[in-house]
């Protein structure tokens, strides 16, 4: 019988109560701690290595910037987002001065390299902006070519701009 769990002892016809000695309680924690110092040196390289903290996942991405602005004024606020045809879109806001650069996952700079359609939006519950044709929203006109690199795109959008016909442009083949 395990002495340190038993809360009774019998001696012949009588049952004593057991008090665990200080040094087996200081043992006992002192066991305890080094395990769980043991469970968590063996844990950390083990989860750092297959948690994927890598960006090795991430498609090719060129950095974008540029500006936007209509009737020749800089839209401050206004939501850009470039959407692949396939994958994650890359979004940015415009400063004051309509520059905006964009972000393809938290941390992460610029948007999937290729063709992209480019859309503008206002966050939700802005009011007293110039509203934004459909042509450059919901049902964008607009696309652009991202390659490797540095990418820098102005956008000078019309407030009475009429609605074309999409018009895609080819992909650039390598020769």
């Amino acid at each position: 019988m395990n002495l340190l769990h038993a809360r009774y002892v019998e001696v012949g016809h009588f049952r004593l109560p057991v008090r665990a000695c200080p040094v087996d309680l200081i043992r006992r924690r002192y066991m305890h701690f080094h395990f769980s110092k043991l469970v968590v040196c063996c844990a950390i390289p083990f989860l750092t290595a297959f948690s994927g903290c890598g960006q090795s996942d991430l498609p090719k991405i060129g950095l974008v910037s540029g500006r936007v602005s209509m009737d020749q004024k800089p839209l401050a606020g206004l939501i850009v987002t470039f959407k692949p045809d396939q994958g994650r879109p890359a979004m940015g806001i415009t400063d004051q001065d309509g520059h905006f650069e964009l972000e393809y996952t938290y941390g992460v700079k610029g948007s999937k390299v290729g063709t992209n359609t480019v859309g503008f939006s206002w966050p939700i519950g802005t009011s007293g902006q110039p509203e934004i044709p459909p042509r450059y929203s919901g049902k964008s006109e607009l696309f652009r070519e991202v390659k490797s690199g540095r990418n820098s795109f102005e956008f000078e959008l019309e407030a009475d701009a009429p609605t074309r016909q999409k018009k895609r442009p080819k992909p650039i083949s390598p020769e």
